[in-house]
């Protein structure tokens, strides 16, 4: 009668049999480890990898966003000064009638007139150029102090030079003789680049309406 397959096992020594088993056990935990989770630690590893990326892809982000949200503040700093300085020294050559109605606007709200007003030649220097206006006003004392006053008081960079005060032939409402009032208001402007570089006939030209 044939052996069973217990039978036949039991003819083997116990060590024999022990080590058969832990050797079975070792081949189905390989098996187990090598198919099913060693991938898992693969994916593991790899989500981990991702995240660590993420993370440091994130952190970049941020300071890549602060650094923008500085540079965005600096310039939004670098263009309200820089329209502070064309406030009080223009660019363009408007700002001759923009001298001239803030003039008017500020002679009317004293009483004084403005009789003449003559513009002279642009006075050109390194970056910018100089803009006198020769003026006649007639006016109590009171009234040119004032206007000189408030011309002090302006934004824009206005100079007053050369007054020469004579009276004139008119008294005002006091019995005083009005004063005529001649003087030299000059105001700025920047130079453009083209202007600032400009060489050859273009210097000259600048040299000679600079000089007095």
């Amino acid at each position: 009668m044939a052996e069973s397959a217990l039978d036949q096992l039991d003819k083997y020594p116990a060590w024999q049999l022990g080590l058969a088993w832990v050797l079975g056990a070792g081949l189905v935990v390989g098996g187990w480890y090598f198919l099913y989770f060693s991938d898992i630690l693969a994916a593991k590893t790899a989500a981990a990898t991702g995240v660590t990326q993420a993370e440091a892809g994130l952190a970049k982000a941020k300071d890549n966003l602060s650094n923008y949200e500085q540079r965005v503040k600096e310039q939004a700093e670098r263009d309200k000064e820089l329209k502070k300085t064309l406030e009080v020294v223009p660019v363009d050559s408007s700002t001759i009638d923009h001298l001239m109605s803030t003039f008017q606007r500020e002679a009317r709200g004293v009483g004084l007139g403005i009789e003449a007003w003559s513009p002279q030649a642009e006075q050109f220097h390194d970056f910018y150029a100089k803009i006198p206006v020769e003026v006649i006003a007639l006016g109590s004392w009171h009234e040119v102090g004032e206007f000189f006053r408030r011309v002090s008081e302006m934004k824009q960079i206005v100079n007053i030079e050369d007054v020469k005060i004579r009276l004139g032939k008119d008294f005002d409402e006091s019995g005083f003789p009005q004063l005529k009032v001649g003087f030299t208001a000059s105001t700025f402007r920047l130079l453009t680049e083209d202007e600032q570089g400009g060489g050859g006939e273009a210097a000259t030209r600048r040299k000679g309406k600079g000089a007095k």
